[in-house]
């Protein structure tokens, strides 16, 4: 039987919370980046190498390495 803590609506919405905040940091990277803010270019570089155009997907693959995963979940 599944851990109420672990798998309890309160954890699914932290979790979605948590998603939904992260997709927002991709967002908010994808258009500094569009702007030529040279610390979302260097974010971007540092995660991918050259990059040079960031799109959304690009986005969140960035904010998923500087969270310390290898990507973003499909």
């Amino acid at each position: 039987m599944p851990d109420q803590r672990t798998t309890g609506p309160d954890v699914r919405k932290t979790m979605t919370q948590t998603l939904d905040f992260l997709r927002r940091q991709a967002k908010t990277l994808k258009r500094a980046f569009a702007a030529d803010d040279p610390d979302a270019r260097a974010r971007a570089t540092a995660a991918l190498g050259s990059v040079d155009k960031l799109r959304h997907t690009t986005a969140l693959h960035v904010i998923a390495r500087e969270e310390g995963y290898d990507s973003w979940p499909s």
